[in-house]
């Protein structure tokens, strides 16, 4: 009898360790694809920052030009 036990025991011990790493690999993809996300989010973020900053030095120059006239 304990023999069968310690049979059941080892292998439901390997079920769980092979859940626990099926889990983990999902967390991982998971993980890996918000990151990607937060990656394209502060691209175009920074872009936009970029063009934010491109267009106050625009006007700017046209205000400066303006007074010129």
């Amino acid at each position: 009898m304990k023999t069968t036990l310690e049979i059941k025991n080892k292998t439901r011990t390997k079920e769980l360790e092979e859940l626990a790493q099926t889990l983990e690999e999902r967390k991982d993809k998971r993980a890996s694809r918000k990151l990607e996300e937060l990656e394209r989010f502060q691209k175009i973020a920074v872009g936009r920052e970029l063009k934010m900053v491109e267009l106050k030095e625009e006007i700017k120059k046209l205000k400066e030009e303006l007074e010129e006239i």
